[in-house]
């Protein structure tokens, strides 16, 4: 009988096993044609398109079929929660369709593909872009609260020169894949001996929009 209970056990885990790395979906990194490599040089806000306005969206949902054009592409589904501009540029009970690079597969080193039901802020959205237009890829910031207060942490954004940024001491704040959310990721890295990126800053979001806006 005892021998049957540890046969039983042992093929739970079996299964348990398999359904783990059934789960896991991540295979590679993006590798940049211009850098020959995953890495790639973050870009200055000063040099990014500012002719849209920056707002907070809520992933909805994610499209099954995916994008390719130079590279792979996912489409996600968001609402806009706030567009920082009094409210007046979108409709917040319309859904919207978003490009964004990378696909759960296939990822752009040090951007993790978006969480549904989670919020971020998106910099650039076109303030005239109609519902059945999908909006073009931008820059993202992850949203977190620390000891009950707000901040954003940009993920392919250099912003070490705004005088708004506050450098981040912890350690495990300032990962941007992190045990329980990437754990697929994390194991990829350790096998490759590739580096667990940082944000290094992170911003309140009124100080960063302030400065945002006032670059000429």
């Amino acid at each position: 009988m005892k021998k049957i209970v540890l046969c039983v056990l042992s093929f739970l885990l079996l299964i348990s096993a398999g359904c783990t790395r059934a789960e896991t979906v991540f295979r590679e990194f993006i590798v940049f044609q211009d850098t020959g490599s995953i890495v790639r040089t973050l870009a200055k806000p000063q040099n990014v398109l500012r002719d849209g306005i920056t707002a907070r969206v809520k992933i909805v949902s994610k499209e099954k079929e995916e994008k390719m054009y130079q590279y792979p592409y996912s489409v996600y589904y968001i609402q806009i929660v706030d567009d920082y501009h009094g409210g007046e540029k979108f409709d917040s009970e319309t859904v919207y369709s978003i490009l964004f690079v990378g696909t759960p597969e296939k990822q752009m080193y040090r951007q993790p593909p978006l969480e549904i039901g989670r919020e971020y802020v998106v910099l650039n959205l076109m303030t005239e872009n109609p519902q059945e237009r999908t909006f073009e890829a931008s820059y993202w910031f992850e949203i977190n609260t620390v000891d009950g207060e707000e901040f954003i942490y940009p993920y392919f954004l250099d912003c070490s020169g705004f005088d708004s940024k506050i450098p981040i001491e912890n350690e495990k704040e300032n990962e941007i894949y992190r045990k329980k959310r990437h754990d697929d990721i994390l194991q990829y890295l350790k096998k490759n001996r590739i580096e667990n990126p940082t944000f290094d800053y992170k911003f309140k979001i009124e100080d960063f929009l302030a400065e945002f806006r006032g670059i000429s």
